[in-house]
């Protein structure tokens, strides 16, 4: 028997549809992907140190009324994004090797080999 391998854009096939809209049209709301960009969407929409155009734009995509594209291209999201980039460039280069490799292997994967 072939097990399917595992895709966190997905819900898993005994969870209930979600309610909320999908925030990108590849990804199912239920799933761990999903839920995960909701949150984040959600952790924008309410942080007090946030420029109010970006907690704005952050309840549209929310609502469904704009796409997550549109608030990633306003100007006020690039200080963000460029102290986001930094960061994840610095622990990916104090990854060994390889944790590295494992950031790219695809899922289902893991433990095979190649």
């Amino acid at each position: 028997m072939t097990q399917t391998p595992f895709d966190p854009t997905r819900r898993p096939d005994d969870a209930p549809p979600a309610e909320e809209p999908r925030l990108l049209p590849t990804i199912d709301a239920a799933s761990p992907v999903g839920r995960a960009l909701r949150e984040s969407f959600e952790r924008l929409r309410f942080a007090p140190n946030v420029d109010p155009a970006i907690r704005e734009a952050a309840q549209s995509v929310l609502d469904g009324r704009s796409s997550p594209r549109e608030l990633l291209r306003l100007p006020q999201m690039q200080p963000l994004i460029e102290r986001a980039a930094s960061a994840m460039r610095a622990d990916v280069e104090a990854m060994t090797p390889e944790e590295r490799a494992a950031l790219f292997t695809p899922p289902g994967r893991a433990g095979r080999d190649a």
